[in-house]
């Protein structure tokens, strides 16, 4: 019979590439999404932290502050240290799996430009 399956079609490379372009894609965008939610929740988290140590400076000058408040403000100041630490993960984790997409999606494109 009369096959028009083209080239990119019947390599298994390609195939092999389109399915891997199939099954990182989606988790990539999974991650990302949820990378997104969890920095815009962390930013949320720091915003409430500098507010309460805004409100016990203030509450510092208005006498003595007691040895319980010093020790929960560097307590807040370690957890914004962590949020910040944290932020600059999940950053990096999604330029990670941002890169690994487009390269996997350079793949898949080379892959399938017919044989000049």
């Amino acid at each position: 019979g009369n096959r028009s399956t083209s080239m990119a079609d019947s390599d298994p490379t390609s195939s092999l590439q389109q399915g891997l372009m199939n099954l990182i894609g989606p988790a990539v965008t999974a991650v990302d999404t949820q990378v997104s939610n969890t920095l815009a929740s962390q930013q949320a988290l720091r915003q409430q932290i500098e507010l309460l140590q805004v409100e016990i400076t203030n509450f510092q000058g208005v006498g003595e502050m007691p040895q319980e408040l010093d020790h929960y403000l560097q307590k807040l100041v370690r957890a914004r240290q962590q949020v910040n630490n944290i932020n600059s993960l999940l950053t990096n984790v999604q330029e990670r799996m941002n890169r690994l997409l487009q390269n996997v999606s350079k793949s898949t494109k080379l892959a399938s430009k017919p044989p000049q």
